[in-house]
């Protein structure tokens, strides 16, 4: 059996079902620097999970390339990068447990290689010591499931506008703020 392709969804591919109630409850920001709009790479590898998922962050207008292990996201992120997009994602979203490779071991691999990209970390499997390692390795925020996805999309939001994460709501980890 051959792998499952990814899940590739934007705004434009919904906008007609959606009509007039995609653009009134966006939460993203319209475009990032190069004039395209963020690109998030989520993984997931309960496929109902990542489809609810998919669907309201395209709804929030943004691209979303979807992976179901941390395996095909370094596939997706190759191919990208084979194309000529110097920073193929704005931000991930990754489980933790997935068959192949946990989402923070592919978190340890992206600092190992000192790419920026804005992390987060979900996990049905949550404890203090996965919340403080996510952190330490530079997560922006950690989400034990179930978590309320208002709450995961105001995150994403600040974390891409550059205001750190949004204020933590029960099962959410964020770093604490840095004095300067």
């Amino acid at each position: 059996m051959g792998a499952a392709r990814p899940v590739v969804s934007s705004l434009d591919e919904h906008e007609e079902e959606l009509g007039r109630e995609a653009t009134s409850t966006r939460l993203a920001p319209d475009r990032l620097v190069g004039g395209r709009r963020p690109r998030i790479m989520l993984a997931e590898d309960d496929a109902e999970m990542r489809t609810l998922l998919v669907d309201s962050l395209a709804r929030d207008g943004y691209e979303v390339i979807a992976a179901e292990n941390g395996l095909q996201m370094i596939e997706e992120i190759r191919m990208l990068l084979f194309r000529g997009d110097p920073m193929p994602v704005d931000l991930i979203v990754s489980d933790e447990r997935m068959p192949g490779m946990p989402g923070l071991e592919f978190l340890s691999i992206l600092r190992e290689a000192e790419w920026p990209t804005p992390f987060i970390l979900i996990t049905g499997f949550g404890d203090e010591g996965t919340h403080e390692r996510a952190l330490q390795m530079g997560a922006s925020a950690v989400f034990d499931k179930p978590f309320d996805i208002d709450d995961l999309r105001r995150t994403i939001l600040a974390v891409l506008l550059g205001e750190g994460s949004a204020p933590a709501a029960g099962g959410v980890t964020t770093p604490a703020p840095v004095a300067h």
